[in-house]
């Protein structure tokens, strides 16, 4: 049974539905950290940089959320 207060996609009184709901948030925090440094280190770069890597300065962030093959 699930309230206001339970977490989505946690039932109540499932310690291990809490653990995989923690984890995946985890996960999905250390996804974001990585694409907010990826995104840093791209923006370093100049022009002629981005442009041997086939990136200009609007496709960033998607490059580094995404990468090469957008996977």
């Amino acid at each position: 049974m699930e309230n206001a207060c339970t977490p989505q996609g946690v039932r109540a009184g499932g310690h291990h539905g809490i653990r995989n709901w923690l984890a995946g948030s985890l996960d999905r925090l250390g996804t974001c950290f990585a694409a907010r440094q990826g995104a840093a280190e791209l923006r370093a770069l100049d022009w002629r940089e981005l442009q041997d890597l086939g990136l200009d300065q609007g496709g960033i962030a998607y490059g580094a959320r995404w990468g090469r093959d957008g996977r």
